[in-house]
């Protein structure tokens, strides 16, 4: 009885030295300043090109309004006003995937003894607990999505 006790206490020693050994490892690699440094680099470069593009394609869409306001064709109006609305989406789509690069860019550059596709597993849980948090704004956006492909409702209808 005595050497089981012995024998399960060596074991719980053993797991609090793995697991200090391991949160000693995280906080090394992610606290640490290089690791900061690439973080922060990598998030200023995405928001900085996400600005560029976002300008670039605001452009756009501001050229597809001012020509769908001087169409006489109510046909062409609609398709313009489409491919606008279209166009202001992309603009928060390729944010989004910008910074998901740049994340992905940190953890490889900064990590490079640890696998990549901890990341996405690790990512899992974030999607989840945003996916419960802003659930009803994506259920939106889905909604607006679908009625825009199906092209439920055209431009000056009334809703």
């Amino acid at each position: 009885m005595f050497t089981n006790t012995i024998v399960a206490a060596s074991q719980f020693d053993s797991a609090i030295e793995q697991s200090k050994e391991v949160l000693s490892e995280i906080t090394d690699t992610f606290f640490n300043a290089r690791s900061l440094l690439t973080f922060v680099i990598a998030i200023a470069v995405a928001i900085i090109l996400g600005r560029i593009i976002a300008a670039i394609l605001r452009r756009f869409a501001h050229a597809l309004s001012h020509r769908a306001d001087k169409s006489q064709d109510l046909r062409e109006v609609n398709r313009l006003r489409r491919i606008e609305t279209l166009t202001i989406l992309t603009v928060a789509l390729i944010r989004m995937i910008l910074v998901i690069m740049a994340v992905y860019f940190w953890w490889v550059y900064a990590h490079p003894s640890q696998q990549p596709t901890a990341l996405i597993g690790a990512s899992a849980l974030v999607v989840i607990i945003a996916g419960a948090t802003i659930g009803p704004i994506l259920r939106d956006l889905a909604y607006g999505g679908v009625m825009m492909a199906e092209h439920w409702f055209g431009v000056g209808d009334h809703v």
